[in-house]
């Protein structure tokens, strides 16, 4: 009968809606926490080129690094 029929099917979206739900939490996490790794990459950026030049300039054959400009003096 009808009420049967809508019963069924009230119970499937509702069953649907909260696997979603669960599903977008997940991906909310996920997501979040992508993100805190990328904060905690920016943040030691600055030290990775620093090692990444440091490393490049032992291994690597280099000319010597070019001298800081000098001040103009009076």
């Amino acid at each position: 009968s009808l009420p049967e029929i809508s019963v069924v099917i009230l119970g499937a979206i509702t069953s649907l809606t909260d696997e979603f739900k669960a599903f977008s939490t997940q991906v909310g996490g996920a997501f979040e926490h992508i993100n805190d790794n990328f904060h905690g990459l920016d943040s030691r950026m600055p030290r990775m080129e620093e090692n990444i030049a440091f490393l490049m300039f032992q291994f690597l054959p280099h000319h010597p690094p070019p001298l800081p400009p000098s001040p103009q003096g009076d």
